[in-house]
């Protein structure tokens, strides 16, 4: 390990050896004071030449006579060397190094040279008023102390309690309407409304039946030419008859009317098949057209052969039971969505669900319309009430907590409460459901865990377990888990214990 030895001279300043220790660049830095010279006595030269040396990754050691320069170098952790040659033998280990001898204010005046050092080295003895023994006696009740200390604060324990538990039911009927807000009176629960829109259809067959016209009605007339001249009467000429609305017929062939005569036998057919094409005799008096002007006709026999025919068509019963069967089928399609669009503390009523608005309706056929099968179609928006399961369990505690039978006792932890919906109906009227349901909880009695935790401190487990035994009833015997699990106490801090009745 190279050491850089620099001799101090009297012309020595703290820029110099910064200098010199650059241009060195050795691991380890001795610098030599003169003999018989006070140089760099005050302790912040020291701590600059320190950190010069530190700077440059060197470590400073020095060769001096000076006391008070020495003693300012143990306190810096600087080894001090009686000499070079004793600098580069030694290791710079601050323990291995020699005592500094440290020297009172009265002794400072007189400076002793380096050769009465070297053969009269001083070293000062250091004063120990507290024998060995005595110590070691302070050392070991210090450790004592701690340990104790620690014994004290570190450990804990946990201590679980199971107190006697009596089971409690309980039939409760609640009113749920669909107001906003908390409820005052804890057999009330406040309900929200929820919407939905169902698209659906039904199909049934017809049971009604519906007439049509079937055979046309067909019979003779008699025409009588009025003018003086020959009448011409086109075939498909229109004769109708004196009903309201008035009843058409066809003249099936061209016929030709000499003057003043009159002609029979000619046919005619109704326009429309039917039972409403037949008309009595005398009854068709009436020609369109100018031609109406010039003959009259009649017919002297009834026209008849008009029928109509029965065909399976819907009727207003068929369109009742469609819209009945579609509105049950759109409700439990309601129920169904409503049910999978709730959140996980909401409770559907089911009996609240209810059709609102009819959007829209269509029934092919239409009534009187011919078909075997009638289908109707709706769009209805339901509605329905949800409560939240959270506000019903409160309730139900509140509920089951008023009418503990004990006094004294509380609902346990252990189990939660139940609540089971038994039935429930809904009046239209105020739009509110009535809900029947029935309570279950476990109640226990009050446990002071303050007290248990205080009369159960520093106590073993066997009288831990006595004197919580006197305190309350247990179903089954405490629980004690202390850590460290060694300890044979338990902890003397109350604070580190913790009482839990699960």
């Amino acid at each position: 390990m190279k050491t850089l030895v620099i001799q101090l001279d009297s012309s020595e300043d703290t820029g110099s050896i910064r200098d010199k220790v650059s241009w060195g660049k050795a691991s380890r830095v001795l610098l030599v004071w003169p003999v018989n010279y006070s140089l760099f006595d005050r302790k912040v030269d020291l701590v600059t030449i320190k950190r010069i040396c530190s700077s440059q990754g060197s470590r400073l050691g020095i060769v001096c006579d000076d006391p008070v320069v020495c003693a300012e170098a143990d306190d810096l952790q600087i080894p001090v060397f009686d000499s070079v040659n004793r600098a580069m033998r030694k290791g710079w280990d601050r323990r291995k190094h020699r005592r500094i001898p440290v020297l009172r204010d009265e002794d400072l005046s007189e400076k002793p040279t380096v050769e009465e050092l070297r053969t009269h080295p001083v070293l000062q003895k250091e004063d120990h008023p507290i024998s060995a023994l005595m110590r070691r006696v302070l050392f070991t009740v210090g450790i004592i102390a701690v340990l104790a200390l620690i014994l004290y604060l570190v450990p804990s324990a946990t201590v679980r309690l199971y107190p006697v538990s009596q089971n409690e039911e309980l039939t409760v009927e609640f009113q749920v309407d669909s107001r906003e807000g908390g409820a005052e009176n804890p057999g009330i629960l406040h309900g929200s409304v929820v919407n939905v829109t169902i698209e659906g259809k039904a199909s049934k067959a017809v049971t009604g039946t519906s007439s049509v016209p079937d055979k046309k009605a067909k019979g003779t007339v008699s025409f009588t030419n009025q003018t003086n001249k020959e009448v011409i009467i086109p075939a498909r000429t229109l004769v109708t008859n004196n009903t309201n609305p008035p009843v058409r017929y066809y003249v099936l062939k061209d016929i030709r009317i000499p003057p003043d005569e009159t002609v029979s036998g000619i046919e005619i057919e109704a326009v429309y098949g039917g039972e409403s094409g037949n008309s009595p005799a005398n009854a068709i008096t009436r020609i369109d057209g100018e031609v109406g002007l010039q003959v009259q006709l009649t017919n002297p026999e009834p026209v008849s052969g008009g029928t109509d025919k029965t065909i399976p068509a819907p009727s207003n019963e068929d369109a009742i039971a469609l819209r009945a069967d579609l509105q049950q089928k759109l409700a439990i399609e309601a129920q169904k969505q409503l049910s999978a669009g709730l959140k996980s503390d909401e409770i559907l009523l089911p009996v609240s669900i209810k059709a609102g608005e009819l959007i829209s309706e269509e029934m092919t056929p239409t009534i009187g319309q011919a078909g075997t099968t009638a289908t109707m179609r709706q769009k209805v928006e339901f509605s329905a009430l949800v409560i939240h399961h959270s506000s019903l369990t409160a309730h139900a505690e509140e509920l089951l907590a008023a009418n503990r039978l004990l006094p004294g006792w509380m609902i346990s932890n252990r189990e939660m409460v139940e609540v089971q919906i038994v039935d429930q109906t809904f009046d239209h009227v105020s739009n509110t459901v009535k809900m029947r349901t029935q309570i279950k909880g476990q109640m226990i009695p009050k446990v002071n865990t303050d007290s248990i935790r205080h009369n159960i401190v520093g106590l073993s487990r066997r009288s831990a377990l006595s004197a919580i035994s006197l305190q309350m009833l247990s179903k089954q015997p405490p629980e004690i888990e202390t850590w460290p699990v060694w300890l044979p106490l338990l902890p003397w801090l109350e604070t580190r214990i913790n009482v839990v009745v699960p």
